[in-house]
């Protein structure tokens, strides 16, 4: 098959090739300690040296490849943001009271972790880096690497002994990178491979992660202090906005809803009860003492609620009242009762049908009200509800 012929796809520069004699069998073996499967361990430690490729070989590669392979694994793991089977296996924590493994341990607490400080539990827990090492290739203060550390240590270790008594297993042991067998031929050239495969598969250009010129001080140091001075600048010089009133408490609010019906295209207010129309659509009036959002629901007496089409966050503005067109049509019920809901946010209106269904559930006698108590989950909305009896 294609996939197992080892020939690398076109023959290597220079540069990629020495980059891959230097570092491709430790850097294979760390992956191969902070990732469960083979494949994913070649796979990370090619893209490392696919990036290291783009960004220019030099400097201390060493460090640099520390730092793009553990973000890669780190990134691994965690999925890109969608939990992969490993971490969600690690997540149901321990099955029984037995001392957990060192990974099973820290894959655990990964999640709880800030994104910056994931690659440093994995460098020094999984794949032994000294705190030397690992401040170094990210390019900080040993004492800060320390006490980020520290901390996670101490966490981790009192939750685990809160879980099932063990504490926190000490760090992996250092890989002793002399003492690794070189690949033989047609695995190196498989490997060797990977790597031309991902240096092509990256954008051409500049280079993707960040570069050793970028991390000197004397590249962005000036840029730095040109912007702040600029935007000092431009803060002493912006003139000052008006001063915006502080928002009114809500207070009391005060609603009110009633039926309308149409005549001539002229409203005519109707009291609910027996003898309305039994085939005629009805309209509202609304108000609201302050800017409300509307949304009506209608409940048959046997049946599910359900909105009134066309009444879903109608803008009802304070003090004003808003007559609202026939748009209750009978559609063959007899009695039903009406919902009006005043919110104060956008509120979908599923959540306030589920609402309406639990507070009236079926074979009831529909004496069951909506209070404040209910309508605090749903948006702060005030309800008013009206019955309703039509002529058979």
């Amino acid at each position: 098959m294609e996939a197992s012929d080892p020939t690398p796809p076109r023959a290597p520069t220079p540069e990629e090739a020495g980059l891959f004699e230097r570092h491709w069998t430790w850097l294979r073996a760390r992956c191969g300690r902070l990732l469960p499967g083979e494949e994913s361990a070649e796979a990370v430690a090619a893209q490392s040296l696919a990036r290291l490729v783009r960004e220019g070989a030099g400097g201390d590669e060493r460090a640099r490849l520390l730092r793009l392979s553990g973000d890669l694994c780190a990134e691994r793991l965690r999925g890109q943001g969608r939990l992969d089977a490993e971490w969600k296996a690690a997540l149901k924590g321990p099955a029984q009271a037995a001392p957990s493994p060192l990974r099973a341990q820290i894959l655990a607490r990964l999640p709880g972790l800030r994104p910056d400080d994931r690659p440093l539990v994995l460098d020094r827990w999984l794949d032994g880096r000294s705190v030397e090492e690992i401040a170094g290739a990210r390019g900080l203060k040993p004492q800060a690497v320390a006490r980020r550390l520290e901390r996670f240590r101490a966490a981790a270790e009192e939750r685990q002994r809160a879980e099932d008594g063990t504490g926190l297993a000490e760090p992996a042991p250092a890989l002793d990178a002399a003492s690794l067998p070189a690949p033989d031929a047609q695995a190196r050239a498989a490997a060797l491979g990977k790597l031309l495969q991902a240096v092509d598969a990256l954008p051409s250009g500049p280079a993707t992660g960040r570069t050793g010129g970028l991390r000197d001080p004397g590249v962005w140091g000036p840029a730095v202090a040109l912007t702040a001075f600029a935007g000092l600048l431009l803060y002493m010089l912006w003139p000052t906005p008006p001063e915006r009133p502080a928002p009114r408490p809500l207070g009391p609010l005060s609603t009110s809803a009633e039926l309308l019906r149409y005549q001539d295209n002229l409203p005519d207010r109707i009291v609910p009860g027996d003898g309305l129309p039994a085939d005629e659509a009805l309209g509202f009036r609304v108000s609201a003492s302050e800017d409300r959002l509307l949304v009506a629901v209608r409940l048959p007496l046997s049946g599910a609620p359900r909105p009134v089409p066309g009444i879903e966050l109608w803008p009802v503005r304070a003090g004003a009242s808003l007559e609202i067109p026939p748009l209750l049509e009978p559609d063959g019920v007899v009695e039903e009762r009406l919902f009006f809901f005043f919110c104060t946010t956008p509120v979908a209106t599923p959540a306030l049908l589920q609402l309406t269904a639990e507070a009236y559930p079926p074979g009831l006698d529909g004496r069951r009200d909506l209070s404040g108590a209910h309508l605090r989950d749903t948006g702060d909305c005030q309800v008013r509800s009206l019955q309703l009896r039509r002529r058979r």
